[in-house]
């Protein structure tokens, strides 16, 4: 990877980018392309670019009342990001990350689109030092500034968790959401909340689940979405969070990335990969939303 070449052409597509956006509202969807653009190349490509070995920024993302709050409590064990009835339970993005992954993620620049009133930053150990978890607002929030930071934290982030539930997996809103996530190669892991419990219909809902994410991938998909089905009432109230050992896939793939530089390195590599592939249509329609 030439480093120097691909900051340049970086530097060549923020260009592009801030020429839309300096033409205004006329056009809102060409402006959001050329936004997308901008906080992508800010926000993830530059500084992975410049550092592969930067701590991994793990997206907890998915639609009101998944359970994607108490997911990082979960992941945590301790209730960081508050859960409850009351919706939206989050409305910033919640950074769970050991100190010096924190001063190290603020530094890089990689939240810079974030204001600072929408950061929340809770305290994870030493032993996680190179793994941070962040928990976005619900992707469709009846509140459009939630939405659009969840938008913003789709394009920073290294691996994407996508937190439905049994009877959500199949709405159209996080189905548009996740179109992106697929655009820019982002590595996914689905958590399948509130599956009923009798066989049957766990076996149902979790087998068409399989294949609305198999379909989603396209024919170009290398490998299957890893799939984990957490079932109803599997949940620790201690922490407000969910049941841990039925999380402890996620939880075991989480601990592995902490303790191992070279997997982490190969995920911040397969999501730049990806990032690096999605630039090209996203800039080819901004230049022809600057020509007509």
């Amino acid at each position: 990877m030439d480093t120097a070449a691909l900051l340049t052409q970086c530097d060549r597509l923020a260009a592009l980018a801030g020429r839309r956006l300096t033409l205004g509202t006329a056009n809102p969807a060409a402006e959001a392309r050329a936004r997308q653009l901008r906080d992508h190349l800010d926000g993830f490509v530059r500084p992975r670019v410049a550092d592969i070995d930067a701590p991994l920024l793990v997206l907890i993302l998915g639609p009101t009342g998944a359970g994607k709050s108490s997911l990082l409590n979960t992941i945590a064990g301790a209730e960081v990001s508050k859960a409850g009835v009351l919706r939206p339970t989050t409305k910033d993005a919640v950074v769970y990350a050991s100190e010096s992954d924190a001063q190290r993620i603020l530094a890089s620049g990689r939240l810079g689109a974030i204001a600072k009133d929408r950061l929340r930053l809770a305290a994870a150990p030493a032993s996680a030092d190179g793994v941070a978890v962040i928990d976005a607002p619900d992707i469709d929030s009846v509140e459009r500034d939630n939405r659009e930071l969840a938008d913003v934290l789709v394009e920073i982030s290294d691996l994407c968790v996508f937190v439905t539930t049994a009877t959500r997996y199949a709405d159209l809103v996080p189905w548009e959401v996740l179109r992106r996530v697929r655009e820019r190669g982002l590595p996914l892991v689905v958590v399948l909340n509130r599956v009923p419990a009798e066989e049957e219909d766990r076996a149902a809902v979790v087998a068409d689940a399989r294949r609305l994410f198999a379909e989603a991938g396209g024919r170009g998909a290398k490998e299957a979405t890893e799939l984990i089905a957490i079932d109803e009432g599997d949940v620790d109230p201690s922490v407000s969070g969910l049941a841990r050992d039925k999380a402890r896939p996620l939880l075991d793939r989480i601990a592995r990335l902490a303790a191992e530089a070279d997997e982490r390195r190969a995920v911040a590599a397969q999501a730049l990969a990806g990032a690096l592939r999605g630039l090209a249509p996203l800039a080819h329609s901004i230049a022809d939303d600057l020509e007509h």
